[in-house]
């Protein structure tokens, strides 16, 4: 396996933009990288929407491990969604690594993509090991 690509989605819409997009955009990914903002508790709310939806596209069942990663964008703005409330949110849906950023300051942004590839490596590997066993299970 030396030669591996990561492919990580960054997923940053709104939902209605989100829903408007064809399915097969979301196949073929070994992360997901959601993006809310803070100042908008609305954002926020959408993220189990979005979580559950590209589940479903990817034929993933919701308790299976497909990693993800969650930004809480734009700290330098005034704050509608508690850090805590975020970190709450990622604990009960799977233990999600949560960042808080900004993109105008350049805050957390190197640090949640090296996070989102790590993960998706880990899942890339699992696959490819599943996939092994059942070839030599046939």
């Amino acid at each position: 396996m030396e030669n591996k690509e990561i492919i990580i989605r960054f997923i940053a819409v709104g939902i209605r933009s989100f829903i408007c997009m064809p399915p097969y955009f979301f196949h073929s990914s070994d992360c997901y990288i959601l993006v809310f903002d803070i100042a908008s508790r609305e954002s926020f709310d959408h993220l189990e929407e979005i979580k559950k939806r590209l589940l479903a596209y990817l034929n993933i069942e919701p308790n299976e491990d497909f990693p993800f990663v969650v930004i809480g964008n734009k700290t330098n703005m005034v704050r509608e969604v508690p850090y805590e409330m975020a970190k709450e949110w990622c604990r009960k849906s799977g233990n999600i690594s949560v960042f808080e950023s900004s993109a105008n300051d350049y805050i957390n942004i190197a640090t949640a993509f090296e996070m989102a590839a790590k993960k998706g490596e880990e899942w890339h590997i699992k696959k490819w090991f599943e996939n092994c066993i059942k070839k030599s299970k046939n």
